[in-house]
């Protein structure tokens, strides 16, 4: 009798053994979206692409996995910037500047995002994985309107927040191949920052060395997708900046 109980304990314990998942990559941010700024109130607000914030950069976008049982934890990080010329359509004032309307504008806008998700598994198979969890992200907005020929200062507006979220995760793996859903919502409101948040990160691995959960090189594709409200208030000054920010991923994934 022991000695079955004590082959069911060590496979137990073989299947759960910490898994580390190393992921750099590369993701095209493409943008849409809107900003608005103005003194005694929002009413309307400016496309990202009328202001000349509509290019599609490619920047690094790094992600690590850890699992270890039931237990599964992400973590990853992403900086774009935007530039570009374009006309105010709503008009903006902010740190004592005004953009009238049919004004040239130059426009930059940069966005930081840094995540981290934990999910328990409640449905753990061989093929199938579905879990619940939260996370917490760190999100840093700068966002920055000139005359073109730069007589006149610069208006900047800048923003840091931190916020809790729900997650879910899905998982399916057959032969060599796994895709996987990541999803992280939020809609929140505290202090002077009305946020929400909308995470979408799909990807597909395939193992090319290694076909084991461990010691394994895997090809990565996926396609992500953020929509990230934030309304505050700089100084005075009420802001809203919406981007939706979407575009597709390759990578490797070196699993130890």
């Amino acid at each position: 009798m022991r000695a079955p109980i004590l082959f069911l304990v060590i496979t137990a314990s073989s299947c759960s053994l910490p898994q580390l998942e190393l992921i750099p990559r590369f993701q095209q941010f493409d943008i849409d979206g809107e900003f608005a700024a103005d003194s005694s109130g929002i009413s309307g607000a400016n496309d990202l692409a009328d202001l000349g914030i509509d290019d599609d950069p490619i920047e690094f976008a790094p992600r690590l996995d850890f699992s270890a049982g039931p237990l599964d934890f992400t973590a990853d990080y992403f900086s774009v910037d935007y530039s570009g010329t374009g006309d105010v359509e709503i008009p903006i004032e902010f740190n004592g500047q005004q953009f009238t309307l049919g004004a040239a504008v130059d426009s930059e806008l940069s966005l930081e995002l840094t995540r981290a998700t934990v999910t328990w598994d409640l449905i753990p198979t061989d093929f199938i994985d579905v879990g619940l969890g939260f996370g917490g992200a760190f999100t840093r907005a700068r966002a920055t309107f000139s005359e073109p020929g730069g007589l006149v200062p610069p208006a900047t507006t800048e923003e840091e927040a931190p916020f809790p979220y729900i997650a879910a995760r899905a998982r399916v793996a057959l032969a060599g191949l796994s895709v996987e859903l990541l999803a992280g919502y939020l809609q929140v409101e505290y202090d002077n920052i009305d946020a929400s948040y909308l995470d979408l990160d799909l990807l597909a691995r395939w193992a090319i060395i290694g076909g084991s959960e461990h010691l394994a090189l895997s090809v990565l594709l996926g396609y992500r997708y953020v929509d990230l409200d934030l309304q505050y208030v700089d100084n005075g000054d009420n802001v809203q900046i919406d981007a939706e920010l979407q575009g597709p991923y390759a990578g490797l994934s070196l699993t130890l």
